[in-house]
């Protein structure tokens, strides 16, 4: 699981570090259908990204709700299983379901910026406010996420939540 923001934060999960959880059966599932059980750690980290939805919509700044709005957690394009939690971009800068300006935000200015002849003019400098890696790094929420993650497994180890082949890609 990452965070997009001004700096990356990670969450990484080994069947080692899963509480709770007969290893044997862990072992058994990974050796025995591995798609079964990347698709165990998928839903299991994404439930881990969706707690951290709620505390990083709660630290967003609000001057016209947007960035607030634009708080989402995704499934991971890479290094899967893995889940993203971030600010979305949106479409375009009239799609109201997103926040174009999230890196603005998050990251800053300083204060310059060079035009396309070349030259180098002075704009308002914006302060950086990380409110993303902030919720993201809290110890309670991590502590959330974590135990999120550990519900699943077990829920999905105990016959709660059913495989479905070819659910997704």
């Amino acid at each position: 699981m990452a965070v997009k923001g001004n700096e990356k934060v990670g969450i990484y999960v080994t069947p080692q570090s899963l509480r709770g959880i007969n290893d044997l059966r862990l072992g058994f599932l990974e050796s025995s259908n591995p798609r079964k059980f990347n698709a165990m750690l998928q839903l299991a980290t994404l439930n881990a990204a969706r707690t951290l939805v709620k505390p990083i919509k709660a630290g967003a700044p609000i001057r016209t709700g947007r960035l607030k709005n634009a708080v989402a957690s995704r499934k991971g394009r890479f290094n899967k299983p893995s889940a993203v939690v971030g600010v979305k971009a949106g479409k375009s800068r009239g799609d109201m379901h997103g926040a174009w300006y999230r890196w603005f935000v998050i990251s800053g200015t300083n204060g310059t910026r060079i035009t396309k002849n070349g030259y180098k003019v002075s704009v308002k400098a914006i302060r950086a406010n990380d409110f993303v890696g902030r919720a993201a790094t809290e110890p309670n929420n991590q502590i959330r996420a974590i135990e999120a993650l550990n519900n699943t497994v077990k829920a999905f180890m105990d016959g709660a939540i059913k495989y479905r082949k070819g659910r997704g890609k």
